[in-house]
């Protein structure tokens, strides 16, 4: 594996992935498309790709490298139109799908494999649309600062 040069990369690289995986979702959209969305003029079924931090970092080489487990949150938004049973029905699909596009899919020679973890969230739901999270991890590699004898 690589080293990065570019710390949140991985966030182009699955939103590629989940476009050409899952042709259903109207949009797949970063932090910076999220703002620009009022919420009931957003377009439907989306998927929000948000970074999620950094956990459990081993250092190696006396410092010079760090592996680290990035982790992504996605949220799987659909209209809930008719009825709640109705949105997850539809949300059930795109997440199954998202799930199969993503795991064990490497982005990048920089990154590994990515993996569905636990989010730790339920689904939300607000002015008619469902919101369903699913979070992903991929190992990256950052260098340090040479160590000095």
């Amino acid at each position: 594996m690589g080293v990065l040069t570019n710390h949140l990369s991985a966030e182009q690289l699955l939103i590629n992935q989940i476009k050409a995986r899952v042709p259903e979702f109207k949009a797949v959209m970063d932090s910076g498309d999220l703002e620009a969305v009022e919420e009931q003029a957003q377009i439907v079924p989306a998927c929000h790709v948000l970074y999620g931090g950094d956990y459990q970092g081993t250092t190696a080489g006396r410092g010079t490298a760090t592996r680290i487990d990035q982790h992504w949150q996605l949220f799987i938004c659909v209209k809930n139109a008719k009825t709640a049973k109705t949105a997850r029905q539809e949300a059930g699909a795109l997440i199954t799908k998202v799930i199969e596009a993503l795991s064990g899919w490497t982005p990048s020679a920089d990154h590994g494999p990515v993996t569905l973890v636990p989010t730790g969230q339920p689904a939300g739901y607000s002015a008619g649309f469902a919101y369903f999270p699913l979070r992903f991890s991929t190992e990256v590699v950052t260098k340090g600062t040479q160590a000095t004898p």
